[in-house]
């Protein structure tokens, strides 16, 4: 229907009665929707009256017809305020009973329900009447809790803190309980020392903490123990042999490299000049010199015809001289 304001300074009066009427009929589900009221004839049980609810939980409207409180057992010693409340879901009427005393309070409302009503009692009545009925509907009805939903396709409703979990790095926390409560999620950082070891599986990296992890790594050796051996003086006498150098480390290393150093200036090589070994040249002249270890020494074998570089003047390839250069041999695990 149409709600029309009644003004019966500028309606006639049979239009004025109308728009009462109309105001009354679209008015009377909100103001009586779940009132408590006494019975026609007055016994120990309520009358609560019809109304709707709208769960959010599952977003339905249920229109829940009249009905009554189970009968309520009137006080044995001193008086009792018992509580009328309807599930926030259902709209299912219960009664909460309180607790006898000589100053009674109501008692507290359950979750999940939505308070009609108190009733005060006093010891050994036999009915109910309107004057004993207090009225406490909230001014709006909605699901009181466990109402939350992830998506329109959850199929079922609930409390945050079921609905919110803890994941890898993070932390719930609840404060003011009991109270307006709030719901605080916590990010676990790794500090610095974490995020340098890079062991931990249940802690987040800022960019600050991802820096710091790649400098140490940068700035960290890759190998955790090396060898180097001291200096042998190349000798053309030792041509065609092979020297043992223990190396000492315990296991068969990661790697193994060599080098030789000028002592003597050599081949346009200044004295200090430093290069890798060459290996043996492609040819039936045996020149050069080839390293192979094991667990527990390195083996520097120098060709039969002695050792071939190239100048450094000119690139022309030509042997180094006997005793201007000493070998190294290096380990690493």
């Amino acid at each position: 229907m149409t709600y029309t304001q009644p003004d019966f300074t500028a309606q006639s009066g049979s239009a004025y009665k109308t728009n009462i009427d109309d105001g009354f009929a679209a008015a009377k589900l909100p103001a009586i929707g779940f009132h408590a009221q006494a019975q026609d004839t007055p016994d120990m049980t309520v009358k609560v009256n019809a109304g709707n609810i709208h769960d959010v939980g599952t977003d339905t409207l249920t229109t829940v017809a009249e009905q009554n409180t189970s009968t309520i057992t009137a006080p044995s010693s001193d008086p009792r305020i018992d509580r009328i409340v309807i599930d926030s879901s259902t709209g299912i009427v219960s009664v909460i009973t309180g607790t006898e005393a000589s100053s009674p309070v109501a008692p507290a409302i359950t979750s999940g329900d939505i308070p009609v009503a108190q009733v005060s009692l006093t010891v050994s009545q036999s009915q109910i009447v309107d004057a004993d009925i207090t009225d406490e509907r909230p001014t709006y009805l909605k699901t009181a809790g466990g109402n939350l939903k992830v998506s329109a396709n959850d199929t079922t409703a609930s409390n945050l803190e079921d609905k919110l979990l803890v994941g890898t790095a993070l932390s719930l926390s609840t404060q003011n309980d009991g109270g307006n409560e709030t719901r605080t999620v916590d990010v676990d950082i790794a500090s610095q020392v974490e995020a340098e070891a890079g062991t931990a599986t249940n802690k987040l990296m800022t960019p600050e903490r991802t820096k710091q992890a790649i400098d140490a790594l940068a700035s960290a050796s890759v190998f955790t123990e090396s060898f180097l051996s001291s200096a042998t003086t190349y000798n053309s006498s030792n041509n065609g042999t092979t020297a043992t150098i223990a190396h000492g480390l315990g296991t068969t290393p990661i790697m193994v490299d060599g080098f030789m150093q000028c002592t003597t200036a050599d081949k346009g090589y200044s004295v200090g000049d430093r290069m890798p070994f060459q290996g043996p040249t492609a040819n039936a002249s045996g020149e050069g010199v080839i390293l192979s270890y094991d667990a527990t020494n390195i083996y520097l074998t120098i060709g039969a015809q002695g050792v071939e570089v190239l100048r450094k003047n000119n690139g022309a390839c030509e042997s180094i001289t006997s005793t201007f250069w000493d070998f190294y041999v290096r380990a690493f695990t």
